[in-house]
């Protein structure tokens, strides 16, 4: 919080349905936007924010984020809504450079497939 990422932690989203875990599934496997978004409540007697910055763990293609961030847009239409990943995956090996390599990168909701695109 001293770095300027918030002013206070806010536990706003409970996972009330299992999923299985991206990280163990192929990528056909792995669950979509709508599964996460289902698999999601928010806790909407809190003071409605005017910003949110989730943070995840690992992204991989975002539906997780994409899930969360669209059930907290229900509960709270005026928030902005950012999120942060303390890392990525790389798809291609001959992409990776280094284990430390910062970036800035969007992730796109495909409706047709109930999918997520992240670039980088």
């Amino acid at each position: 919080m001293k770095k300027g990422f918030g002013s206070k932690v806010i536990p706003y989203l409970e996972r009330i349905k299992a999923l299985p875990k991206s990280a163990f599934s192929l990528p056909a496997d792995r669950p979509k936007v709508t599964p996460h978004l289902e698999s999601l409540a928010v806790d909407g007697s809190l003071e409605p924010p005017e910003q949110i910055l989730l943070v995840d763990d690992i992204i991989t293609r975002g539906a997780t984020l994409m899930g969360a961030a669209n059930r907290l847009l229900e509960v709270f239409p005026a928030a902005q809504i950012r999120a942060f990943a303390a890392m990525r995956t790389i798809s291609d090996s001959n992409e990776f450079r280094n284990i430390y390599s910062p970036c800035v990168g969007n992730v796109h909701y495909r409706p047709d497939y109930d999918d997520t695109l992240r670039r980088p």
